[in-house]
């Protein structure tokens, strides 16, 4: 019964080693962000806390590849 439970704790603990990483990514970048109103970066930042994976996409999408182009 506990035959893969090694793997699946191994994937487990890397995926959420990934998640608090984009999560201080995101973060640090938010407030390093010159163009955005304190305002906003709170949207964001709870957005990113409450909103998990779901708004990283939407931030990178609106804010990090839209001003690269």
């Amino acid at each position: 019964m506990f035959g893969n439970f090694e793997l699946f704790f191994l994937m487990v603990a890397g995926l959420s080693v990934l998640s608090i990483g984009l999560l201080v990514y995101f973060i640090v970048h938010v407030t390093k962000h010159k163009k955005m109103d304190s305002t906003e970066r709170a949207i964001w930042i709870l957005a990113f806390v409450l909103g998990g994976a779901i708004s990283y996409p939407i931030y990178w999408y609106m804010k990090i590849w839209k001003e690269e182009l």
